[in-house]
């Protein structure tokens, strides 16, 4: 068998019993193949946009507003906020359209639904809006506000608004969703 230098390509030798074959040089790359990405025909174009930038309720009032101030092209509104980095689609679009009367009612009725990304269910919409009011006037004052606070003015708001019990909020479950309201 002959010497093979490591650094030069190898050849391959196929050995039967009855003749010898040529060695023959290995071309390309050695190891496992793998196929090239290609884009897929079927992507979605939310798949190439930026993940985690999704758009809050007022975001989509800017949107909206924006699409009927142009003119009401839907291609040319998802090719203008996609250019801004936003994460806008046709479908998405499309849908928010036909549900912008609900929209814009959400934004008049709850104080913070601007900065949210789905609904918030508020089984008390009287308590909630003094719980907002109250926190609001705490924070302008340089006052923390903490989530036993919150619990202890939820049911004097409850007591004052005259709240029946079986519809009260019991435990701290609500809790969390307000925060982030």
């Amino acid at each position: 068998m002959p010497k093979v230098d490591s650094k030069q390509p190898q050849a391959v030798e196929a050995n039967t019993s009855t003749k010898k074959r040529k060695l023959r040089e290995l071309t390309g790359p050695v190891g496992p193949r793998t196929k090239p990405e290609k884009p897929s025909a079927h992507a979605k174009s939310s798949d190439t946009l930026k993940s985690g930038t999704n758009l809050t309720k007022g975001d989509w009032l800017v949107v909206l507003n924006w699409h009927h101030e142009r003119g009401n092209s839907q291609d040319l509104t998802v090719t203008h906020f996609r250019e801004l980095g936003w994460k806008v689609s046709q479908p998405s679009l499309s849908r928010n359209l036909r549900s912008e009367a609900e929209l814009r009612r959400q934004l008049a009725a709850v104080p913070n639904a601007a900065n949210a990304k789905r609904d918030r269910v508020v089984t008390q919409p009287q308590v909630d809006q003094a719980l907002f009011t109250w926190q609001k006037e705490m924070e302008a004052r340089g006052e923390a506000v903490t989530g036993p606070m919150l619990m202890g003015k939820c049911t004097i708001f409850e007591e004052k608004l005259a709240v029946p019990e079986e519809e009260r909020l019991p435990g701290r479950g609500w809790l969390g969703s307000f925060k982030k309201a």
